[in-house]
């Protein structure tokens, strides 16, 4: 099994003084490597038929839409699963973060997670 993540936003509370209002959080999960390699190779290709480089990478944001749906018809033909989960920071308990100012105030999981399903 191979887990990717990858984050937009930052983990800030300062939202009046530029920190981003939302944190997101994404996991791709590829069963096997086999898979993986194979989605690989596929943007790989992808990217050599756009006349992009070998580094490119693909930000939502600043990606065409033309080019945004043939990045998603070629990765629908991959095994893969995605878990995504969105931080909108102003909601968040304030207990949960006074100390530090962050979302990732030094906590254990577990006291988290007691504290958000309390």
């Amino acid at each position: 099994m191979l887990v990717f993540l990858d984050e937009s936003g930052d983990t800030g509370l300062k939202i009046e003084k530029g920190s981003s209002a939302i944190f997101i959080i994404v996991l791709v999960i590829f069963e096997d490597e086999e898979e993986a390699d194979s989605a690989d190779k596929a943007i790989q290709k992808l990217r050599h038929s756009l006349g992009f480089s070998d580094a490119h990478e693909f930000h939502f944001t600043s990606t065409k839409p033309g080019i945004k749906k043939k990045f998603f018809e070629t990765i629908a033909r991959h095994n893969f699963t995605y878990h995504g989960v969105v931080i909108q920071k102003d909601l968040l308990p304030e207990d949960l973060c006074e100390l530090s100012g962050t979302v990732h105030k030094p906590m254990s999981a577990k006291k988290k997670l007691e504290k958000i399903a309390a």
